[in-house]
């Protein structure tokens, strides 16, 4: 966890170093149906791209966090501050084995890495809150850990499928509540 939070940190101050605009917003949400904490954020490059870092932590299933950076270009009409976006990222998380008793693993945490691709629209209440919303597609690798000491397909095959209908199911929705700094 060390590792990700000096990641995060290390992140924020590059975003902040390469600057060319005056523009910095911090999001968060949790979400409902596979438990979940999300911190974002975001730096303004130019009048129409930022760039930013995004937090996820797990707290159902496979447990742990998520680090995802990620870029976005905004519609010519509204500059970075709210309106249409296109979103692309990469992540990289270190996840709990789902149930370690059951599946009697060797190791207790496991790696995934991935990408996405997302529209989305930010919309601001006033000069410092706002909402933020997007709806894409993200993949990530599923669990690759041994399963009893062996290979057993059906019940790698059993996690993989549980994987991509939760944790790494392929549609990304966020809702996310904006404030910017």
């Amino acid at each position: 966890m060390k590792k990700i939070i000096s990641l995060l940190t290390l992140a924020v101050l590059f975003f902040n170093s390469v600057s060319a605009q005056d523009y910095n917003s911090l999001g968060g949400t949790i979400g409902i149906i596979n438990l979940k904490a999300r911190v974002q954020y975001e730096h303004g490059l130019s009048n129409r791209s930022t760039v930013g870092t995004q937090l996820t932590y797990y707290f159902v299933n496979w447990t742990g966090p998520k680090l995802e950076v990620f870029g976005r270009l905004y519609s010519k009409k509204n500059g970075i501050e709210e309106g249409f976006f296109i979103q692309g990222k990469l992540g990289y998380g270190n996840l709990s084995v789902l149930d370690e008793d059951i599946f009697y693993t060797e190791t207790k945490r496991w790696s995934t890495m991935g990408f996405g691709l997302a529209p989305g629209w930010k919309f601001m209440f006033s000069d410092k809150l706002g909402i933020e919303t997007l709806l894409g597609l993200h993949f990530y690798s599923s669990p690759n850990y041994p399963i009893n000491g062996y290979d057993d397909f059906y019940e790698e095959l059993g996690e993989d499928v549980g994987w991509f209908i939760t944790t790494g199911l392929p549609i990304d929705f966020q809702l996310k509540l904006i404030y910017r700094l």
